[in-house]
């Protein structure tokens, strides 16, 4: 599977990215730079300001746009706080509040599988 990370805002959003592609390597996924080549898109949401929740929106529009054919997974502070609004958003599959990062990589693997 080919996906791409995405974060917006802190430096622990950039972290976490690092983090689960180390994971999905490991795991035998490959990591894309560009959204158009994803089978998945993950985005590292900020909500510090109205505009940065804003942007993390934006942001998955965009990337819904340039590869409507990828699923999208939305983690991060605007995901917990408006967890409705990203799950309304166009190509949005998971939401994933922060309390549940931890499970992120785990949740897209498990329901990525094919069918036996």
């Amino acid at each position: 599977m080919r996906i791409h990370l995405a974060a917006l805002g802190c430096r622990l959003n950039e972290a976490e990215l690092q983090g689960w592609a180390r994971q999905l390597k490991m795991a035998g996924h490959l990591v894309v730079a560009d959204a158009r080549d994803a089978d998945v898109c993950v985005i590292n949401s900020c909500a510090v300001t109205a505009g940065a929740s804003s942007k993390s929106r934006q942001l998955a529009r965009r990337l819904h746009r340039l590869n409507p054919q990828a699923q999208l997974a939305m983690s991060g502070c605007d995901a917990s706080l408006h967890p409705q609004q990203a799950a309304q958003l166009p190509g949005v599959r998971w939401v994933l509040p922060n309390s549940q990062k931890d499970q992120l990589i785990t949740r897209l693997l498990h329901d990525l599988q094919p069918d036996c």
